[in-house]
């Protein structure tokens, strides 16, 4: 599938405290950037940066305190770390000089529940269900935070059974409608033919309030976007993210291809880049692929559960999943231990890649 061919990358790294730095060995640097710590004369003080770069014979790139005394340089990058450290340091004026390394911060957020999600950092522990883990099974998500946190320039739709849009560990991250927000109850402010979706849209109760009244959306919305390192509850594989909830199922968790349908497009039309869709069954539907396609000429993912019925989806197809559309990652799922989870449907072909998905600790209505 041309999508798995491409790594995206949501956001930009947010600040969050530091709890530790690699060793020097293992860092990268700056190419061709140098720290030196000089020795001058206290006259040289008052010199400019461009005088104490004549007295060097050395670029200054900048100086990094008042009196000289640390100046960062600039070499040529073809040159190695090694020698551009002996040459500098043979400087009369220079103590030391050594490349502007790079640390980087140990990205492990202060959520106090961070290490009942094994699904993020697997270490062993036991998982909700009291299984024990296998270390190392996992998302990564610590080395991927690292590179990015998430962005509130991303928007993903879950469409599921709603989220508790208040949730203090949500809410934060909710993709807000500001036309809707700001304009008058009982008009379609922003023309989209939609009344008052602020947070999004019941397609099941056909209302502006995408209130979750079953818990799934929640729980969903926990792993995907739980406001991270603000210190309460869990967080997301995405600390920074907007979530856009698109309700259609009711509360005792039912839905149809009448809600389905419009809600996909919905989606694609509030600009949703990718959406979340952990449901399935029923039989398959031009109607509802057309709907995916839709998203698909626009760039828009369609991440879909296998399933959970513990069969072959190459021989007996899951939908939306097992539709041969471009946009679909379909995703089984595994236990901490490393294993496929009993229920999980599976497919050599069918099935794209598998996740964390046995025992998940995340938020649920209530505030819980």
């Amino acid at each position: 599938m041309q999508w798995m061919q491409k790594v995206f990358l949501l956001g930009f790294i947010a600040t969050f405290s530091v709890t530790g730095l690699a060793s020097t060995e293992e860092l990268e640097a700056v190419p061709g950037e140098y720290v030196v710590e000089v020795s001058l004369p206290t006259t040289l003080g008052r010199l400019t940066t461009d005088e104490v770069e004549g007295v060097l014979g050395l670029e200054v790139s900048q100086s990094l305190k008042p009196d000289h005394s640390l100046l960062l340089v600039k070499r040529s990058v073809v040159e190695s770390m090694e020698s551009v450290v002996a040459t500098l340091e043979n400087n009369d004026y220079i103590v030391t000089a050594e490349p502007n390394y790079i640390y980087k911060l140990d990205a492990v957020p202060n959520d106090p529940m961070f290490n009942q999600l094994w699904g993020l950092q697997n270490k062993g522990q036991k998982d909700p269900k009291n299984k024990t883990g296998k270390a190392g099974f996992d998302v990564d998500a610590v080395r991927a935070w690292e590179i990015t946190t998430g962005s509130k320039d991303v928007v993903v739709g879950i469409i599921d059974t709603g989220i508790d849009y208040t949730h203090p560990d949500l809410a934060a991250n909710m993709w807000v409608n500001e036309l809707e927000k700001n304009g008058q109850e009982g008009v379609d402010d922003d023309g989209n033919g939609y009344v008052d979706d602020i947070y999004g849209y019941d397609f099941i109760d056909k209302d502006g309030d995408p209130k979750d009244e079953h818990s799934h959306g929640t729980h969903v919305a926990g792993t995907i976007g739980g406001v991270g390192n603000d210190g309460q509850g869990v967080v997301g594989v995405n600390w920074n993210v907007r979530m856009m909830a698109v309700k259609i199922f009711n509360a005792q968790g039912r839905t149809n291809l009448a809600a389905i349908v419009p809600a996909i497009d919905y989606a694609t039309l509030m600009g949703a880049r990718l959406t979340n869709n952990s449901w399935g069954g029923g039989r398959a539907s031009k109607i509802m692929k057309a709907a995916i396609e839709r998203a698909n000429r626009l760039g828009v993912l369609f991440i879909a559960a296998a399933g959970n019925s513990n069969v072959d989806n190459d021989q007996r197809p899951h939908y939306p999943s097992s539709y041969d559309s471009e946009n679909i990652i379909a995703v089984a799922s595994i236990e901490n231990g490393g294993v496929r989870s009993s229920f999980s449907c599976y497919g050599e072909k069918s099935v794209d890649i598998a996740a964390p998905g046995s025992g998940i600790y995340s938020t649920v209505r209530g505030n819980r």
